[in-house]
């Protein structure tokens, strides 16, 4: 009785099987009619038994629907397409327990309703004929095994509502060629896409953790795209064996964020693969040469060469201290016997190419400027400078000039009137940052230090 009733439950063909065998009995007692005793009564019994375990059997493989918690189910025999609907949660089955499970050899198209919360453990697994399935938009999580073994599955939309991949969800569906997991999955667990017939796989930004063996023995993966800006984690239970990507090529183009190359090139797991590329094809800018850091004055001048960006990030000191469009920058907020320290990044969008090697430059105050500008212009005498805000203004020009003062990028910060009577102006110049200003004289420029 435990194998007919063990058959009936687990799999349909062997239903089947039962079937005739019960058949078989029936027909052999009708054959041999004539039997007495305590034996008769047994055959009688068996009999009976076969008669009602045929009969129920019939009954419930014939029962093309139902329900299961909240859930209803209903199998369309003419297409072969189950409908699972309702508002609730599937619950969760060890491999053929779903009340459907009855005809998983014949069911080839899927469809999961709108309001259904999640797919269950096993729910569909080793569905061979399974070639197309709906996931609805509230659905969660894809329970662990959910279609293992579909090997005739050759596409999903996994959609937006979705936070988790289970375990072995798509384990061995080896028809699945690709897939584009949404935004809004944050795991991928243990065996997700192992040995699934994948060519190319898109991970998202929202990826924090990828599990073990996810997706081990993709060999027919060539691309693989990962969105997020941090490389996700690789997870290897403690064990380089259980690495996610095992049995892929390490030559395959991985794409990723341009401004992640490096940090790609450098974690763990990521870094094996050895041809990382920007998504998008945006061309990585060449690394700039040739730094050069020198003291002109009261200001670090710092230059460098490249052709390929489009800006350039400067660091001093390990420091974002501008970005610039041109491969000059004159540093004037700086102190006497410091030393500094530059590196230059270049960007191209949203490509970096990463920072060349520093280049360092101690600053010594120069001294005598104001002597040095009396004797480029006699008419004009500036001082104090370098001035901690305020400055003199002294001449002999016998004209009616306006000051104005400039900031290191050519922003006009300030203006003032000398009148003709007067031989000395005082301007305060305190509420501006420390660098180095220009002033603007007649025509004449004259550098100024703002300590």
């Amino acid at each position: 009785m435990f194998n007919y009733t063990n058959s009936i439950i687990m799999r349909n063909r062997k239903v089947n099987i039962r079937r005739i065998d019960i058949i078989g009995v029936i027909a052999d007692l009708i054959r041999n009619p004539f039997v007495s005793g305590k034996s008769f009564r047994i055959r009688c019994g068996m009999t009976a038994l076969a008669v009602f375990l045929l009969f129920s059997t019939l009954s419930f493989a014939q029962n093309t629907g139902g329900k299961i918690g909240s859930l209803t189910w209903e199998l369309n025999l003419s297409d072969s397409t189950l409908t699972i609907e309702g508002n609730d949660t599937m619950p969760n089955y060890f491999y053929h327990g779903y009340p459907w499970s009855v005809f998983r050899d014949s069911i080839t198209t899927i469809a999961i309703g709108n309001d259904v919360k999640n797919i269950g453990t096993y729910a569909f697994s080793s569905y061979y004929k399974l070639t197309s399935v709906t996931i609805g938009e509230a659905v969660i999580t894809i329970g662990e095994g959910a279609f293992n073994a579909c090997i005739s599955l050759t596409s999903i939309i996994i959609p937006n509502s979705v936070i988790s991949i289970g375990g072995g969800a798509f384990n061995a569906c080896e028809s699945l060629s690709s897939v584009i997991i949404p935004n809004s999955v944050t795991t991928i667990e243990n065996g997700a896409f192992c040995g699934a017939g994948l060519t190319s796989i898109t991970i998202p930004s929202s990826i924090v953790t990828i599990g073990p063996n996810a997706f081990v023995g993709c060999e027919k993966l060539d691309t693989i795209t990962c969105e997020a800006n941090s490389p996700p984690i690789l997870d290897t239970a403690l064990s380089v064996i259980n690495y996610p990507f095992g049995e892929i090529s390490t030559t395959i183009p991985v794409y990723v964020p341009c401004g992640s190359i490096a940090a790609y090139q450098t974690a763990f797991g990521w870094s094996w693969f050895t041809n990382i590329q920007p998504i998008g094809g945006d061309p990585l800018p060449d690394i700039p040469e040739n730094l050069t850091a020198t003291q002109q004055d009261n200001i670090i001048e710092v230059s460098w060469e490249s052709t390929n960006a489009l800006s350039y990030e400067i660091y001093r000191n390990n420091v974002l201290l501008a970005t610039v469009n041109t491969t000059t920058y004159n540093d004037s907020n700086v102190t006497d016997g410091v030393n500094y320290c530059y590196r230059i990044n270049a960007l191209s969008d949203s490509c970096v190419s990463g920072l060349n090697p520093e280049v360092c430059e101690l600053f010594k105050e120069v001294v005598g400027i104001k002597e040095q500008q009396a004797q480029q212009a006699s008419d004009f005498i500036i001082h104090p400078n370098p001035t901690d805000g305020r400055l003199r203004i002294t001449h002999n020009s016998g004209i009616n000039p306006l000051v104005e003062v400039y900031d290191i990028v050519g922003v006009n910060v300030g203006a003032y009137n000398i009148r003709p009577t007067e031989n000395e102006i005082v301007i305060d110049i305190s509420h501006l940052s420390a660098g180095l200003y220009f002033l603007k004289i007649d025509n004449k420029t004259f550098k100024v230090v703002k300590q």
